[in-house]
């Protein structure tokens, strides 16, 4: 809305206020960024004129300037409720409400998308918030819908519709086309730190990693405060394995939205890394069990640097971390116990000062007796080699879509012809919990898999059927990080483009002295990977047929 800039001085002391004058004084207020000016006069024409739901917009207006965003909340919903179709009230709204209640905002910005709006930002936001909440099928037609209307011409005025189609593209993992769309977008704004940053996250996507790094830099350089471009950042320094400056980025976690919510408060200080002379310190997680796992090996730097470690453990990871020699545990969700510091578990490495060539060894977890031997009872006599698979992780992860597939893709190693004739007595056991483990049963696997999901109630289980097995082969999940801690042979299927911590090209980790890796060589294509599985379990001692098939040596 634009506004008028005819204005009239305002006669002082006059007897009665006059309500259109000092409209008129307050929209050309605004025009000039005399917000506070702006605000005084339009309390005071809203005393006099409560019920016009312009002057109730244009106060919300002048409040949002002035950062008071409840208050213009509550002046832009009086608007709308006056004038319903009223787009620009339904946008301003929308706008106001999209950090604090988003799913309010979105069924305004609907319902100005539907009533044909011509704000850009209308089109971009909502369908910012429908790739949010994981529906970028959905926000690629409000983005085109956009451009048709605001006007396709004109790459600046349309760029915050132009990137958030980026998003989208990228969202439904259509790479090539995402890039293309931002480069638009780059070239229209050159200085966009937000534009940099979607840049950067789909050239990693597509294997070229140091040009996402280039942009990721450059994204920093122009939003120097944005912790997301630093994490982001941070992550592609990882991933090349540059530990020292990838920690210290990574640090800039505590800003992402997504991640905010894991940092913790607690009453006493955080660790610094410095000696600690008997002083306790209280190690808590703050992501996913597969972190955890992988990083409470720093536990033992805790002791040498002189303190004691306590393990601040939810309930599934509990008994498990209780076999970790010397480590006191607490559990969430009850009274803590004394302790002098605080640290993140993924923290640790920074103030360990770990490069690629100082990581600790994976913690070693004492495994009961009697869990072993509960476990021995459940497997039985031994015919054959074991093999448990796991194929999904926890789908709220943000990479999830990439790193997890069905387990119908194991099906080529459980039949013949992959599996070796000598391994016909091969047990295969499912590692899978959680609405993924019912795959079993789908045609072509049903009966060939033995589901242990009802018995793996907490990670201190599934180490104990762990114990019993030859090789597990999984997806990047915890279970993935679980074998290697207990040093039992584990091929990790990674995606084309990987998590952080498996870096590029090679095969095994070193993170992880037991672990194999095999990765895709395209995005998608699992299919190559299993072949590349299956050559390798004809390469397993006891399995060395005279003659390898082409099928194995080619590929499926």
């Amino acid at each position: 809305m634009k506004f008028s800039t005819r204005a009239k001085p305002r006669k002082p002391g006059a007897r009665d206020f006059p309500v259109g004058q000092a409209v008129v004084e307050a929209t050309c207020h605004l025009e000039r960024g005399e917000n506070e000016r702006a605000l005084a006069l339009l309390e005071e024409v809203v005393h006099h004129a409560p019920n016009v739901p312009v002057f109730r917009y244009l106060l919300g207006v002048a409040q949002i300037r002035r950062q008071l965003n409840e208050a213009a909340i509550a002046n832009f919903e009086m608007a709308v409720r006056g004038e319903p179709q009223n787009v620009d009230f339904l946008v301003a709204l929308s706008g106001a409400l999209l950090a604090a209640r988003p799913q309010d905002a979105m069924a305004h910005l609907t319902r100005a998308v539907h009533l044909g709006t011509k704000q850009p930002q209308a089109y971009s936001q909502l369908a910012g918030l429908l790739i949010d909440a994981r529906r970028p099928e959905e926000a690629l037609p409000i983005c085109d819908a956009g451009l048709a209307i605001c006007g396709a011409g004109d790459p600046t005025g349309v760029a915050p519709i132009l990137g958030t189609r980026g998003r989208a593209l990228w969202s439904l993992a259509r790479n090539q086309e995402a890039l293309e769309c931002l480069h638009i977008v780059e070239a229209a704004l050159p200085r966009d730190s937000a534009t940099m940053l979607a840049i950067g996250g789909v050239l990693l996507e597509l294997g070229r990693v140091p040009e996402a790094r280039v942009y990721m830099r450059r994204a920093c350089d122009l939003a120097p405060e944005s912790a997301v471009a630093h994490y982001s950042l941070g992550v592609v320094l990882l991933l090349e394995g540059d530990y020292r400056e990838g920690f210290r980025e990574y640090e800039f976690r505590w800003g992402v939205r997504e991640l905010a919510g894991n940092r913790k408060p607690f009453p006493k200080p955080r660790w610094d890394g410095l000696a600690l002379s008997g002083s306790r310190v209280l190690l808590h997680a703050e992501q996913g069990a597969g972190d955890t796992i992988q990083f409470v090996r720093y536990a033992d730097f805790v002791k040498a640097t002189g303190g004691k470690a306590i393990l601040l453990a939810p309930a599934s990871l509990g008994r498990l971390l209780s076999w970790l020699p010397g480590c006191e545990i607490a559990a969430l969700n009850e009274p803590l116990p004394d302790f002098d510091f605080h640290c993140p578990l993924v923290s640790l490495p920074l103030l360990a000062g770990t490069d690629k060539n100082s990581i600790p060894p994976p913690a070693r977890f004492v495994i009961p007796a009697e869990v072993e031997l509960k476990w021995s009872g459940v497997f039985g006599e031994k015919t054959g080699l074991r093999v448990g698979l796991c194929w999904a992780g926890a789908p709220d992860h943000r990479n999830d879509r990439n790193r997890s597939f069905p387990c119908r893709v194991f099906a080529p190693l459980i039949s013949s012809p992959l599996v070796p004739p000598e391994a016909a007595g091969t047990e295969w056991f499912s590692l899978q919990v959680g609405p993924a483990a019912a795959q079993i049963a789908e045609p072509g696997l049903r009966g060939k898999i033995r589901d242990l999901s009802p018995l793996l109630t907490d990670y201190a289980e599934t180490a104990g059927a762990i114990t019993q097995l030859d090789l597990v082969i999984t997806a990047d999940t915890s279970v993935a990080h679980l074998a290697g801690s207990l040093g039992k042979p584990v091929w990790v299927l990674t995606p084309f483009a990987p998590d952080w911590r498996w870096l590029l090209e090679r095969a095994d980790s070193p993170w992880y002295p037991s672990m194999r890796l095999f990765r895709q060589p395209a995005a998608g294509d699992w299919e190559s990977v299993i072949g590349a599985v299956g050559a390798a379990l004809w390469e397993l001692p006891g399995f060395r047929p005279e003659e390898v098939p082409d099928l194995i040596s080619t590929g499926l």
